[in-house]
């Protein structure tokens, strides 16, 4: 037998070891974030653009996102 730690066969999200470098995630998180900021401010200024965008790229992205995202 090993020391070490056994992972569970259905870990939570804090017990699941990270995934690439910590800057990565922080730089996806930000422009994640000035896209979201940009679609509002898109929305505010010509609602036309900013709905047609957001009803053609962002609505049929999310069956996309609830498949990946844990």
């Amino acid at each position: 037998m090993t020391d070490s730690p056994r992972t569970p066969a259905f870990p939570n999200y804090l017990q699941v070891p990270a995934q690439g470098p910590a800057a990565l995630w922080w730089l996806l998180r930000l422009i994640t974030m000035a896209a979201v900021v940009g679609l509002c401010a898109l929305c505010v200024l010509d609602p036309g653009a900013g709905l047609r965008l957001f009803w053609t790229v962002v609505i049929p992205l999310l069956p996309v996102l609830f498949a990946f995202a844990p």
